[in-house]
Formats: structure tokens, sequence, C-alpha cells
């Protein structure tokens, strides 16, 4: 036991992943927690409002800093690494501006097309969007400069302040109590990343000059050309699910399937972005140094260890989830523990290969990404058109979820095959 201690503090990057376990373990365990009081407040509606605002301000979030968040990390000057985040900053500002003015323009027009319970609801869409944007933003400073610890510290302050915002508002009685509590939670984290940053950095309006952000963007055009559509169509494609089944079933169908999604995807979110995140740095040096060898045995490594880790907990919930989710969660919520194992062996291999992502932007593949992501979208267009006709959305959701996975089975074989040694 003592030798294996001894190698995991030996190595960097096996210490680093469990540093960031160690917040992954706890940020889940204060949502779980907290689930256990909010799926007794609110109603099936009320998270299915909260879907459909998460899966908006996700995929404008996704995109608003046209994916120059990602540069940042690949710098080695830190001067330049805060001119990427000044050009973050900037572009996000703008793009959530630009969304305000949208929703406010095309209100009536919306209106009509989005099943919500209240039309003043979106417009916190651009707000959460611009935090997580900027939230983002940091993470990738921290994750540049190997400070795992605050990336930890976020982690908990956002998943706590969340959960005992909503709390707050639900036993006041507040109906939108589930988007008001998350938006509270993002402000205090965006605070407490604002005052950890400043702790070791200083940061100043010359990282704001035009001309460098602009030199910049142009060195990075490729993020912006490729990265961002693609970006784009992957967030429409994850976050733009509970749209489609708002659309073709019902805003009752996206509560279920979103409460079940969300109960057993925030670990698993957790635990594959701590992966993602460390493999993103040690991947960049290993590309920088052309050791192909190195970085075909990591990418195997961490994709067998987010297998292993996975599935046990995703069998689990297949075989016992609505038995599960009725004991903990109560009885109204049995099918959304039932609705779990149609999408379970979907979540388990878009996890595992989700370090793949993060290879692309390095390998500066882009469109590849863009390609991948176009066919993604379209066959869960074409799925739920197709089999929404005749079939319950359990079946439709399977068939969706097994397209998806041949999707990733691809874009594993094209990424492996492009580093290996020749």
């Amino acid at each position: 036991m003592d030798i294996h201690i001894k190698k995991i503090s030996a190595n960097p990057i096996a210490r680093n992943i469990l540093l960031l376990f160690s917040g992954t373990g706890i940020s889940p365990l204060i949502l779980f927690v907290a689930t256990l009081f909010l799926s007794r407040i609110y109603t099936k509606s009320e998270f299915g409002d909260l879907s459909l605002i998460m899966s908006i301000s996700g995929i404008v979030a996704a995109v608003a800093a046209l994916r120059y968040e990602m540069v940042t990390v690949l710098q080695s000057k830190t001067s330049k690494a805060k001119t990427a985040m000044s050009l973050c900053f900037s572009l996000i500002a703008v793009v959530c501006f630009l969304v305000f003015l949208f929703l406010f323009l095309f209100k009536s027009l919306l209106a009509e097309s989005l099943d919500i319970s209240h039309y003043a609801l979106l417009y916190s869409v651009p707000l959460i969007a611009g935090i997580i944007g900027v939230y983002c933003v940091f993470e990738n400073w921290f994750n540049r400069q190997r400070e795992y610890k605050n990336i930890v510290y976020i982690r908990i302050a956002q998943s706590a302040t969340n959960s005992a915002a909503k709390l707050a508002f639900g036993f006041a009685g507040i109906s939108w109590g589930l988007i008001g509590g998350t938006v509270v939670g993002y402000i205090v984290t965006i605070l407490i990343c604002i005052y950890l940053f400043s702790k070791k950095e200083t940061f100043s309006c010359k990282y704001f000059s035009f001309a460098k952000m602009k030199q910049m963007a142009v060195s990075y055009q490729e993020f912006a050309k490729y990265a961002t559509p693609s970006g784009l169509l992957n967030s429409l494609s994850l976050m733009g699910l509970p749209l489609l089944i708002a659309y073709f079933y019902s805003t009752e169908s996206v509560g279920i399937y979103f409460f079940a999604y969300s109960t057993i995807g925030f670990p698993i979110f957790f635990i594959s972005n701590a992966m993602s995140q460390v493999f993103t740095k040690e991947a960049a040096v290993l590309v920088g140094q052309n050791k192909r060898v190195e970085l075909n045995d990591l990418l195997r490594k961490f994709q067998k260890s987010a297998f292993l880790i996975l599935s046990a907990f995703l069998l689990v919930f297949s075989l016992f989830g609505a038995a599960i989710f009725s004991f903990v969660f109560g009885s109204q919520w049995y099918e959304s523990g039932q609705l779990i194992k149609f999408f379970a062996f979907y979540v388990l291999i878009s996890t595992t290969y989700s370090v793949i992502s993060s290879l692309i932007d390095i390998l500066k593949k882009q469109k590849i990404a863009l390609i991948f992501n176009v066919s993604l979208l379209l066959s869960q267009i074409l799925v739920f058109t197709v089999f929404s006709r005749f079939l319950n959305f359990e079946y439709t959701l399977l068939i969706n979820s097994f397209t998806g996975c041949l999707h990733y089975f691809a874009i594993d074989r094209y990424v492996k095959n492009k580093i290996k040694i020749k």
C-alpha cells in the first residue's frame, strides 16, 4: 500500500489528477445532498425551465470567446497568456450584449417558439453565459500555471454557493429559484477566481491593447474559424438536446431527462474535466517536443482510467436507477431513474473519449472536429425527426445514443492514426 502511495506521490501527473479528484469528489457530493431537497421543493416543469436556460446559456458560453480561452494554456510567456485572457473577456462582453439585444428585439417571436413559463427568465441567458465564459478563462489560466488547488477551490465554491442559493430561494417559495441560484453561484465563483488570481498576478489595462489582441486573434485564427463553429455545433448536440426533446415531446420530458442527466452527469463531468485539464497541459508539452510514443501512451492511459472509473458507476444506475431515484429523491422521479439506461452507454463512451477533443485543439485539427460536430448534430436532428413520430421518447433517446457512440469511435480512430509513429 505504501509503495503505491509513494508511486503516486512521485508521479506529477497522477498527483495532479488526484488533487483535482479531491475537489471532484466534494463538489458532486454537495450537489447530491442539495438535490435531495431540491427534488422535493421544485417541480418537473421548473427543472425543465432550468434545463432550457442552461442549454441556451451553455451554447452561447461555448462560443462567446471564439474558443480563444484554449490559447491561454498554449502560451509560454505570461504576458501573452494575459493578452489572450483580455481578448477572451472582450469577446465575451460583446457576444453576450448581442445576445441580450436579440432576446429583447425578437421577444414576440421567441415567446411563441419556446415553451417556457416566463419569458423574462430568458434574460438571464446572457448573464449566465458571460459568467460561465469568464469562469472558463480563469480555469484555463490556473491550468496553465498548474495551480490545480485553485481549480479545486473554485469548483467546491461553485457547487456550494449554487446549491445554497437554490435551496434558499426554494424555501422562500420563489419559482425561479433554480435559475436564480445558478446565477448567484457563478457570480460568487467569479469573485473567488479574481481573488485567487490577484494573489499572485497583476492585471492592467495594457493587456487590453487592441493591437496586441488583434495580433493574438490573427495568430490563432484557426480557433475562431474552425473551433468556434465546431464548439457551437458540439454544444448544440450536447446542450441542445433538451431543446429537441421539448420540441418533439414536452417540457416535462425535458425535466425528467435533465434531472436524470444532471444527477449522474455532474460527478462524471467533474471527473472527466479533471482528467482533461491535466491531459491538455501534459499533451501540449509532448506535442511541442514531438514525443509521439509518450503522447500515445498518455492518451491510452487516460482513456483506460476513465472507462474503468465510470463503467461500474453507470452500470449500477442502468440496472437500479429507477429504484435508487425513487428511494432517494421521491417517487415522482421514478421515470428519471428509469431513463438512465437509455443513454448511459453514450455517457460512458463520450466521457472516455473526451480527452480527444483537447488533443484535436493541440494538434490544430479543428477542421476534422468541425466535420465531426456537424455530423453529430445532423444525426441527432434526423433521429428525433424520424423516430419521434412512432417511438416513445426513451427509445428515440436510445437510438440517438447509439449513433452518437459511432461518431466517437470514428473520431478516436482518426486522431490515434494521426499520432502514430511514421
